[in-house]
């Protein structure tokens, strides 16, 4: 009885280690290094982007800024900035990582419906334990001044709405809720995470 429940254990422990692992990524353009999180077999960066290049900014225009929470990127940039064999993660990839193993969920802004539980979506990409570590890092609008630093994470997806707008996913500090797919002006800068090809 006993080896047969040390088998159970054995054979729990291996899936919940397959469905979420850790790892690091290179990115050789400038040597940084960045954290990775494997779940459900896709693989993303654990940390925002934080590659310099114009269309990038720091918040505040503050380096340490940069170093805490990544680079803030326009749309059209973010869509180029991730290193080779990687992607700007897109709306689907964004949806399926906030269901978190059928505990999370979202508020879907492009159907404007409730999925599963939103808090805890938010809870699950927020809390440290859980590796992913969104960061509630702000924006920068499209005249250039920054704000909700540590009020809101907003993140662009690869979904191109129209010609001047793109959907981006935005953790609200205040409401602990997750926001999926609203479509928003490409000249904003949001943080970037990105996904493995």
């Amino acid at each position: 009885m006993i080896r047969y429940l040390f088998s159970i254990f054995s054979v729990s422990l291996t899936l919940v280690t397959f469905a979420q692992q850790a790892g690091t990524l290179l990115d050789p353009r400038d040597e940084q290094s960045y954290k990775t999180l494997t779940k459900d077999g896709i693989t993303w960066m654990a940390q925002n982007l934080n590659y310099e290049m114009p269309g990038s900014f720091c918040y505040d225009d503050k380096i340490e800024n940069c170093d805490d929470f990544g680079r803030l990127y326009t749309w059209e940039v973010a869509i180029q900035a991730c290193p080779e064999g990687w992607h700007l993660a897109s709306v689907e990839e964004w949806q399926q990582l906030a269901k978190w193993g059928g505990e999370g969920g979202y508020i879907d802004k492009i159907y404007e419906k409730t999925v599963s539980n939103p808090l805890k979506g938010f809870n699950a990409l927020t809390r440290s334990d859980h590796k992913f570590n969104a960061l509630l890092g702000g924006n920068m609008n499209d005249s250039q001044i920054f704000g909700s630093m540590k009020q809101y994470g907003l993140y662009w997806t690869s979904d191109s709405y129209d010609v001047g707008k793109a959907r981006r996913v935005r953790l609200n500090g205040d409401a602990k809720k997750l926001y999926i797919g609203r479509a928003y002006g490409k000249g904003y800068a949001y943080s970037c995470r990105c996904v493995k090809d």
